[in-house]
């Protein structure tokens, strides 16, 4: 890939590069393709089981960015993730961290250890592209050189036995705390919303049990607890859902119409 490459070089690298199969540079703020520059310059620092590449969910996202952020640190990278800026999907922010991303990608080509495709390229399903589709190079050849590790010595078969012991539980260790990390976020991310909800039983309780006359239909309560539900952090964008009409909704309408005019 070039350094100052143009939009659409940029869409052809990831797409060609990392399977992304995107059409705008704006689908990049889910975080999944930041993931897998990055794993293909440092493999094995983020655990890429973990990266929801189709994330569809805002914690989802989150997730993606904290296990960038855990990336970054590991290998000592100052950089911050702009997460709230790149969830919100624009343009600009997305195409300045891409653009650094590409440099970094490029500085880790030109500096002799090359680079590798991410591990996780073949979970994505890729159109198939045309077969004069131009690749591109971080070098300008067209083939990528492949980051190859050459031991300088030989440990003996006791220590390498548990030296690669020692990894392997030092990956379950990771794997457990990014689980649990992902399981806390999703957790507050849901408890939230049913406080609010809690908030606002609470309070109609309490006025019903002082007698007062509550000014509120059931359609308008039934729309703030919706409210509360689907809402989500400003500028995050809910992937479209094709409509579902469950059993018994219409009538379910019909008796919210009848009661529309009514109050507590």
């Amino acid at each position: 890939m070039i350094i100052g490459a143009s939009r659409s070089e940029l869409l052809e690298w990831i797409n060609s590069e990392f399977g992304a199969n995107y059409t705008k540079i704006e689908q990049c703020g889910n975080g999944a393709v930041y993931c897998q520059i990055f794993d293909s310059v440092h493999p094995g620092k983020i655990l890429m089981s973990k990266v929801n590449l189709q994330p569809k969910k805002e914690f989802q996202i989150l997730s993606n960015y904290k296990l960038l952020q855990g990336g970054f640190n590991k290998v000592g990278i100052t950089r911050e993730v702009p997460v709230e800026k790149l969830m919100k999907f624009r343009l600009q922010d997305n195409l300045e961290f891409l653009q650094w991303f590409c440099k970094f990608y490029s500085n880790a080509e030109t500096q002799g250890g090359g680079v590798r495709s991410s591990n996780v390229k073949s979970r994505i399903a890729v159109t198939p592209a045309s077969g004069n589709r131009r690749r591109l190079s971080v070098t300008g050849n067209s083939t990528m050189r492949r980051r190859t590790f050459t031991p300088t010595e030989v440990a003996p078969v006791g220590s390498r036995r548990l030296r690669d012991e020692v990894n392997e539980l030092q990956e379950k260790l990771d794997d457990s705390l990014q689980t649990q990390e992902s399981l806390e976020t999703e957790r507050n991310f849901y408890f939230n919303k049913l406080r609010e909800i809690e908030i606002i039983c609470q309070n109609l309780n309490d006025k019903l049990n002082e007698s007062a006359k509550l000014e509120v239909t059931v359609p308008e309560l039934v729309k703030h607890m919706q409210e509360i539900l689907y809402s989500t952090a400003e500028g995050f964008q809910v992937p479209e859902e094709e409509e579902v009409n469950t059993p018994g909704q219409e009538n379910i309408e019909n008796d919210l119409k009848i009661l529309d005019e009514e109050t507590f």
